[in-house]
């Protein structure tokens, strides 16, 4: 499924088609279902400026990361036993996009996932303590 949705990519833009951002998190998500974390995080970090480093991709025009591409990446990371990785990306992600009660619990998950307890509970604070969180808040 995530080299299909690689390959739609790419192919939007031989067809100079613009792919939106629901485009770009569902290839996110396609490939953390695929245990891809690593190519939903070159995606991710396209979204956020980058380039696909031996790609013709970094010249499709395209959005910017939102709250749906943060954790659609999270879960990806979470999936592939990458609690390091998510936790920076996390941090990253408060400096540009508000985490929402998602992002903590799939922190939490990828956290828990390493056996880092002592860091999940820490975040499980941060998330009880945070005003910056709503609890209905959506991407």
């Amino acid at each position: 499924a995530w080299q299909t949705a690689l390959a739609l990519l790419q192919e939007l833009q031989a067809m100079r088609c613009t792919p939106t951002i629901i485009t770009f998190n569902a290839a996110i998500r396609a490939c953390g279902g695929s245990s891809r974390w690593d190519q939903a995080l070159t995606i991710l970090e396209m979204l956020r400026g980058g380039s696909l480093s031996g790609s013709s991709m970094h010249r499709i025009p395209h959005p910017v990361a939102d709250r749906v591409s943060y954790n659609s990446t999270l879960s990806a990371l979470e999936k592939g036993h990458r609690w390091q990785d998510a936790l920076s990306l996390f941090e990253s992600m408060t400096d540009t996009t508000l985490p929402d009660v998602i992002s903590f619990n799939t922190l939490i998950a990828a956290c828990a996932r390493g056996q880092q307890w002592e860091s999940a509970i820490c975040i499980l604070q941060d998330l009880m303590l945070s005003k910056s969180v709503g609890e209905n808040s959506t991407a």
